[in-house]
């Protein structure tokens, strides 16, 4: 495949997560992708961000249009990455503690 489509005809999105320390995680989804496993790629690399005391997980979010997502939601919805309007153009989506403001 030339990583423009592929796994049934969808596309590829690339995304990037930008973590409170400044660092970006990056990898590229097809647009298929349930949005939950964006969750779950930024769960397996959280032991380079110290999680605040009390803290009660984190949220995602993009900023324009303004929009936050939950684990809750994406998991309840069941909705791709397509579903969510995001692609073909790369994606950049905020890491944020979910007991603090965005």
């Amino acid at each position: 495949t030339d990583g423009k489509g592929g796994g049934g005809g969808g596309g590829v999105i690339s995304v990037a997560v930008k973590l409170p320390t400044g660092e970006r995680l990056q990898r590229r989804f097809w647009d298929n992708t349930p949005l939950t496993d964006i969750f779950e790629f930024v769960d397996v690399n959280l032991d380079r961000v110290k999680k605040p005391a009390g803290s009660s997980g984190f949220v995602l979010a993009v900023n324009f249009p303004k929009k936050v997502f939950t684990r809750e939601m994406a998991t309840e919805s069941g909705v791709s990455l397509a579903e969510e309007g995001m692609g073909p153009e790369p994606q950049l989506l905020m890491f944020q503690w979910a007991d603090t403001d965005i």
